[in-house]
């Protein structure tokens, strides 16, 4: 059963509300959490009298590191979004969701089977470490995930 082309353009419009929505969501959370550590990532420093200094130092590093943190989070989300492993994870997450739910113990058996496996295989020793970096430096997202990556977020004003 094929879908017109009226319904694929409305799945196609669906699709990218559902993931503007979801950026969106990611942001908001960032901020929360920035101005939930900048608050009280300090140890209530701020209502000491005299440690003016030393709470803006320790609040300008803090948010330095929330800054890196943020760019470093948004770059690896881009990157994963873009990756073709992304869409096998979406298409697998509800079927293995509903099997831990009716079978979590046959689950985490599964998994440490496949663990002990991998840990007795060494599949890691076939590929030669040069290969893989040079293979990851030619693909096409390596530039995009450096371009994400160097761009600065818009600024944001603090004044809420």
């Amino acid at each position: 059963m094929s879908m017109t082309p009226q319904q694929r353009l409305a799945a196609s419009r669906r699709a990218i509300v559902q993931s503007m929505n979801r950026d969106r969501q990611e942001h908001m959370n960032d901020d929360m959490a920035a101005d939930s550590q900048a608050g009280t990532g300090l140890g209530g420093q701020e209502s000491l009298e005299g440690a003016g200094h030393s709470t803006r130092s320790a609040r300008t590093h803090s948010s330095g590191l929330n800054g890196l943190w943020r760019i470093v989070r948004r770059a690896t989300s881009s990157w994963w979004r873009s990756h073709p492993a992304h869409l096998a994870v979406d298409v697998v997450h509800p079927m293995f969701e509903k099997y831990a739910q009716d079978h979590p113990l046959k689950l985490v058996g599964a998994a440490a089977a496949v663990g002990a496996v991998m840990v007795i295989a060494k599949p890691w020793r076939l590929i030669s470490v040069t290969g893989v970096l040079i293979a990851a430096m030619r693909s096409t997202q390596m530039s995009s995930l450096v371009a994400s990556f160097l761009t600065s977020p818009p600024e944001r004003s603090r004044d809420k």
